[in-house]
């Protein structure tokens, strides 16, 4: 089986992650898997720091620019690449991937075999809606994913509650969308570092400085827990267009001295161990990898009740899942966790069993051999 995966890649992030944990394991089950990257100029550096990862994996890849939607010989070349290498299927990955390899089928190559993932919808849309369909937006990010998806043979979400929104958006059809969700294998390579120890008592964000994360919903539940707590810290570790805001919200809420930036860092699971909870404060979320991670290192979560959350964590066995968006109720969890060590560490440690059960390497690329398996049957 030969597959070309297609995808126009950003700063490392959840699909990303995805690529670099499902790319070597179907290589290791003799799937000859290439990797065909898009970009525009301006995300140039950030593809070639890809396609290093991708060079120490030892996948071979390729990488066309294709700048805005109507780039013809970026098609042409797409095409071009695609007959060059005889592949049984193309596999293309977010909106960009979908759009240009439906243009390509719909243009030069119309038996082309082309499957897509889907890994989130659009976060303008998540940010104001979350994953409600009813609210369903007749925009350009619609109109193009509904286009790309006439030329794809089968799809597969990452979650049922993204499946649910793109079968309810009328996007996909439910015949022919399925749902395949993360699995990924975590090193021991993480350790407690009082570097990384800010408070008596820390909670810790991991991820894109994004409206649609809920930081806002985090920072006003510290507001409440400074009272019983004044010591008690919140590290924020990534980057995102929201940091400004974020950053005048906390001075709003006279918490300078509680929450902590700490900017993008490859130490999140060591900040994430280090610390007491993990916070996933997030309206929805296509997945979650951060999840998974704190999983992966004994730490509690504690999220809102929200897809997909609410699929990896079971209320007070594995995780803690609080009603949407309500930050007194929010701060409350977190006490409750605070101040019991005994149930932190036995909610860590059922998490860790949950993680290895439901969403290892080799679950996920069983499910993904099988997929394709069904494809070309």
């Amino acid at each position: 089986m030969k597959i070309l995966f297609c995808q126009k890649v950003g700063l490392i992030a959840g699909s990303e992650t995805y690529l670099l944990k499902i790319l070597p394991a179907l290589k290791a089950r003799n799937v000859k898997v290439s990797f065909l990257a898009l970009y525009s100029k301006a995300s140039e550096k950030d593809t070639l720091a890809f396609l290093q990862r991708l060079d120490l994996l030892g996948i071979p890849h390729e990488r066309i620019q294709a700048d805005g939607l109507a780039s013809l010989p970026a098609l042409f070349k797409i095409a071009k690449c695609i007959k060059r290498g005889a592949y049984d299927i193309v596999h293309s990955h977010l909106i960009h991937a979908d759009f240009f390899m439906s243009m390509v089928k719909r243009l030069f190559l119309r038996s082309m075999v082309l499957v897509s993932t889907k890994h989130g919808y659009e976060e303008k849309y998540i940010d104001k809606f979350g994953f409600d369909a009813a609210r369903k937006e007749i925009n350009l990010y619609y109109i193009i994913c509904k286009f790309s998806e006439q030329y794809i043979n089968r799809s597969f979400s990452i979650s049922k509650g993204l499946h649910d929104l793109f079968c309810r958006l009328t996007i996909c059809s439910s015949k022919g969308h399925d749902i395949i969700p993360y699995g990924f294998d975590f090193d021991d390579n993480y350790a407690f570092c009082p570097e990384y120890r800010f408070g008596r008592q820390q909670l810790v964000i991991i991820g894109r400085l994004k409206s649609f994360k809920g930081h806002r919903f985090a920072f006003k539940a510290v507001a409440i827990l400074k009272r019983k707590y004044p010591e008690i810290k919140l590290v924020v570790v990534g980057w995102g267009d929201a940091e400004q805001s974020l950053k005048a919200l906390v001075e709003k809420l006279q918490l300078q001295s509680n929450v902590v930036f700490i900017g993008p860092s490859k130490e999140a699971r060591n900040y994430m161990h280090t610390s007491d909870i993990v916070l996933v404060p997030s309206i929805s979320e296509g997945f979650g990898v951060v999840i998974l991670e704190a999983m992966s290192v004994c730490r509690p979560v504690i999220a809102f009740d929200v897809s997909a959350p609410n699929e990896i964590l079971e209320d007070q066995i594995s995780g803690v899942l609080i009603k949407p968006y309500d930050t007194s109720l929010l701060a409350e969890g977190i006490a409750s966790l605070l101040d019991r060590e005994d149930v932190r560490v036995r909610i860590a440690a059922r998490a860790l069993e949950r993680l290895r059960s439901h969403y290892s390497l080799d679950i996920m690329t069983e499910n993904t051999i099988k997929f394709y398996r069904a494809v070309l049957s």
